[in-house]
């Protein structure tokens, strides 16, 4: 007895099942895949957004006692982020024995601790230092940066450099801001600094621009 061949369509449709299944299977994984990738990167991107917190935070324990804002900041604390950043003040030395410093903030409020323990207090011994020293009357205006590290028990460490005299200055009127700068700072030296704050900035450049304007005529 012969066998009776089957429809085609009755023959082709366990493979054909078997291939949607296998379809499926396989969009299912794909969508699987996508879903743990998308998971990664939003685990990635809490990840980012809290470290940047963390970081803006620093930057405010930094800023906040080099700007005087109220916070409590101790002497690591507030340049730990910011290694090899160079710790910057203009003085202004006015007529009359006035000063005004940029920023503002940069100078600590008198009387100075007998030891200088954050950097603000440090900016405001250097004021009180140039602000002090006995530069001669000029009659045009100087204005020269001077670059400079401490040791971790306030001496001065190695020789200090000018980085920036004004141009046009009379090769006598260079010498002479030059020379009263640098006694004014190694007059002032050793800075007594707390352990703490010696440990943070030793080493540390120090850039401080000073500006002297011209003084005025008298007028007869």
């Amino acid at each position: 007895m012969t066998k009776r061949a089957q429809p085609c369509a009755t023959r082709g449709r366990t493979p054909h099942a078997s291939r949607e299944r296998l379809r499926q299977a396989r969009s299912e994984d794909y969508r699987a895949s996508w879903r743990g990738l998308w998971a990664a990167f939003a685990f990635l991107s809490c990840s980012f957004i809290v470290l940047s917190a963390r970081v803006a935070n620093a930057e405010l324990t930094e800023f906040c006692q080099f700007t005087g804002n109220p916070g409590a900041c101790g002497p690591y604390d507030q340049y730990q982020d910011a290694i090899g950043q160079e710790l910057r003040m203009t003085l202004m030395l006015l007529p009359q024995g006035k000063t005004a410093t940029e920023p503002p903030a940069a100078a600590a409020p008198a009387p100075l601790p007998g030891k200088l323990n954050t950097i603000r207090d440090a900016l405001g011994a250097l004021r009180t230092c140039f602000a002090g020293a006995g530069f001669a009357e000029n009659s045009e205006d100087l204005a020269a940066t001077i670059r400079f590290s401490f040791t971790r028990d306030g001496h001065i460490l190695g020789e200090p450099r000018f980085t920036y005299v004004q141009a046009g200055l009379s090769q006598s009127a260079k010498q002479s801001f030059e020379q009263a700068i640098g006694h004014a700072l190694m007059s002032c030296a050793p800075f007594s600094f707390t352990e703490g704050l010696g440990g943070a900035i030793a080493g540390r450049p120090f850039s401080i621009r000073i500006v002297k304007p011209a003084k005025a005529p008298v007028r007869s």
